[in-house]
């Protein structure tokens, strides 16, 4: 049995590329509320130095001050900042730090603390599993070195679970997602040549064609979407597709509690990772004692 429902993005344009990518477009999303794009793409071409992207970092700084408004109740949105290395997430930390601290507009000074306070967090890709925010803003950091070349080398993103990285770090966001990237365009536009190449939806063949889905949405480019998207439905391979088993791999939480209710309360009154009406319920207790309820046990 798989989730069928999506419940987290309030567009449907926000899951439509891990639909058709990762799960065979079985995925139902809730249609949005009212209209607006959920995609700002930003094509920093910054230079990649030290593991670092100065551009790409002022940039998510810029979209902060510039771009981050207040709701109608006059309270902002929450907001994460998701990086693709620890040293640009230190180094976006670092900036806003020294804005809090001496920055020379106070009204921004004041919205960051503000933000801050509602919960804001900057995270690399490998640890921002099971979080979500109102607004995600992307840095994907990489981008041509001070020597002119670009390095096709992402990191953790290049290995063979590369695409659930990807994957957990573009479902995040519930209404908005900022792209920053340095990127060369000549080099993510290549997308199908580079999907062909892969053979599956997977390494930087999947991140190519989602700077490209990305742009294409920002833009309201439906016509580039709908290739994107065509694409990777076309390339989709079993093999690098998700499902339960996949989402509980990497729930260590869930199988610490799990494993110290077992020995509390027996193995066989207990389940990890218990698929009920569309939802995935991280533990779940049955008691043998008659009148007991079924418990769900969620780990947040």
């Amino acid at each position: 049995r798989y989730l069928d429902f999506h419940y987290r993005s309030k567009h449907p344009y926000l899951i439509d590329f891990s639909n058709h990518a990762f799960y065979s477009k079985r995925l139902i999303p809730l249609p949005n509320r009212f209209e607006y794009n959920p995609f700002h793409f930003s094509q920093v071409n910054g230079v990649y130095k030290n593991n670092m992207n100065e551009d790409e970092a002022d940039r998510v700084l810029w979209i902060l001050e510039h771009q981050i408004q207040k709701n109608e109740n006059g309270i902002y949105p929450s907001i994460g900042i998701a990086t693709f290395n620890v040293s640009q997430r230190d180094l976006i930390k670092r900036k806003i730090l020294d804005y809090q601290k001496s920055g020379s507009s106070k009204i921004f000074k004041e919205k960051l603390l503000e933000l801050d306070s509602q919960g804001m967090w900057v995270k690399n890709l490998v640890n921002i599993q099971g979080d979500e925010k109102d607004v995600i803003i992307l840095s994907t950091t990489y981008g041509v070195k001070p020597d002119g070349k670009f390095y096709q080398f992402f990191g953790p993103l290049n290995q063979k679970k590369g695409y659930k990285l990807l994957n957990v770090i573009i479902t995040r966001a519930k209404y908005k997602v900022y792209v920053c990237t340095s990127v060369p365009e000549t080099a993510y536009l290549n997308y199908k040549e580079e999907l062909k190449e892969e053979g599956s939806n997977n390494r930087r063949a999947v991140f190519y064609s989602y700077l490209a889905y990305a742009k294409a949405v920002s833009e309201q480019n439906i016509e580039a979407k709908d290739v994107v998207l065509k694409s990777l439905s076309d390339n989709y391979s079993s093999e690098f597709s998700l499902n339960d088993e996949d989402l509980m791999a990497d729930a260590h939480f869930e199988k610490a509690v799990y494993q110290s209710l077992s020995k509390a309360l027996g193995e066989e009154k207990l389940t990890l990772g218990y698929r009920y009406a569309g939802f995935l319920v991280d533990v779940l207790y049955e008691s043998d004692i008659e009148g007991v309820p079924k418990i769900a046990i969620e780990c947040d």
